[in-house]
């Protein structure tokens, strides 16, 4: 899934197993873990994991093999991103897949129990309760480099240096009062920008222009409401230089 502190929406990732038995289908017969029912450690399909002396070693081998590719997967879908990545599962494969995970914002703390019985909404609230106060201590941080940069040229609230700045990837915290548009046209070739007072022909929202290019060089994007903002502008930035 992928997230805001709004909404959670499920993504279609390639290259993931659907199961640990589509993963491990290529070994060894006698090297794949056993199925059965009844009590034990449970497996995603709702059968049960089984294992004995040397046969708990196999078993977490197979899970590591397992995880091994859905790392691949998650790594390939996630290429450049930052996002934090949460866990979802139960409690004792956390360790193991941390044995193998290389994306490195994943997230300390996981949300236990089986996924398979929680609803999406269940999920993102779970989620969005481990992630807040990281955006929210990651804001505090933004809003103070801000006010501490003010007035020394690595700050601005104004809507056409910010413009200007997030076209040349020169943002590298770009915040927006909640429900901002502000319309008009911007020209990258020389720069000249000219802001409307309402939507024309031709015009575009350069607030959404700034957003989108300040993400696409890697910039955090902080949409705020009003009295959050940093000052009494609806549209703020510290620039990278």
């Amino acid at each position: 899934y992928e997230g805001t502190a709004e909404r959670l929406q499920e993504v279609d990732v390639k290259n993931l197993p659907l199961s640990m038995v589509e993963a491990l289908k290529y070994d060894e017969p006698e090297k794949q873990v056993r199925f059965r029912a009844g009590s034990g450690m449970a497996s995603e399909r709702g059968s049960m994991m089984s294992g004995h002396g040397a046969d708990i070693d196999d078993t977490k081998d197979n899970l590591l093999k397992y995880f091994r590719q859905i790392d691949r997967g998650v790594r390939e879908y996630l290429r450049e991103e930052t996002a934090p990545l949460v866990i979802a599962g139960v409690d004792y494969l956390f360790p193991i897949y941390k044995e193998v995970n290389s994306y490195q914002p994943l997230v300390e703390e996981g949300i236990a129990g089986n996924p398979k019985g929680i609803s999406a909404e269940a999920l993102h609230r779970q989620a969005w309760s481990i992630l807040k106060p990281r955006f929210q201590k990651a804001r505090e941080n933004a809003i103070e480099q801000y006010r501490q940069s003010f007035g020394t040229g690595l700050a601005s609230n104004d809507t056409g240096d910010i413009v200007v700045a997030a076209c040349h990837g020169r943002i590298g915290h770009l915040f927006i009062a909640r429900n901002t548009r502000q319309w008009g046209f911007f020209n990258p070739a020389d720069d000249a920008i000219r802001l409307m007072n309402s939507r024309e022909p031709g015009s575009e929202d350069l607030v959404d222009f700034a957003a989108v290019h300040t993400y696409l060089a890697n910039g955090s994007v902080f949409v705020l409401a009003r009295e959050e903002m940093p000052d009494d502008k609806p549209l703020a930035a510290v620039f990278r230089y």
